[in-house]
């Protein structure tokens, strides 16, 4: 009897390593050029999560000022509120800016990571993101839209690494019945002529 646990302990330990192993975090990208990757993208997919709750047409902006800060700005539109919203938030490298990772600052204390786990080395126009663990899952593009044939090959990788894509909630950027315009892409007034 005693054997016989021994061996199932070993066993269920063996199977526990494997997952963990099989479960491991995918390494985020390098020779990755944070300069090229600046700029708007459109969220073509995701894990569902409570922050992007009934959001479509999703986007990210990323930018840097001259001091070198990095700023996130999340938008999309809240199809049950029926408003648009948007959150801001400041990030840094978490490694050498080789590497496709960034610790972003949601609001003190909280940090989170971005790891860029694909990408499109030669043009950028597209991406995969996750987060630490397996909860998060982001497929970027540069458009609104992203070929069948790209989509699939992130997919692949996704799965090798342990994600079960099945979850994917695939975002609605669609113009079909267009969300009304958002207030930032609302044209400023014209300056009132000063009085003589």
């Amino acid at each position: 009897m005693k054997k016989f646990l021994f061996a199932l302990v070993g066993v269920l330990l063996a199977a526990q390593a494997f997952g963990m192993a099989w479960r491991r975090d995918p390494a985020p990208v390098t020779n990755f050029d944070l300069q090229r990757y600046l700029g708007k993208w459109y969220e073509i997919a995701r894990f569902e999560n409570r922050f992007e709750s009934n959001l479509s047409h999703v986007t990210a902006e990323i930018v840097q000022d001259p001091y070198g800060k990095i700023t996130i700005i999340n938008r999309g539109y809240d199809t049950a509120g029926k408003n648009w919203v948007e959150t801001e938030s400041t990030a840094e490298f978490a490694k050498a800016p080789s590497v496709g990772e960034l610790k972003v600052m949601f609001f003190w204390p909280f940090k989170g990571r971005y790891k860029i786990i694909a990408l499109d080395e030669k043009d950028y126009q597209w991406a995969m993101v996750t987060a630490r663990g397996h909860r998060y899952l982001w497929i970027l593009s540069r458009k609104p839209t992203l070929d069948q044939k790209t989509l699939e090959t992130l997919l692949a990788k996704a799965r090798k690494e342990g994600y079960n894509v099945d979850k994917l909630h695939y975002t609605d950027q669609g113009m079909v019945n267009p969300p009304p315009p958002p207030p930032w892409a609302e044209p400023k007034p014209a300056p009132t002529p000063a009085a003589r």
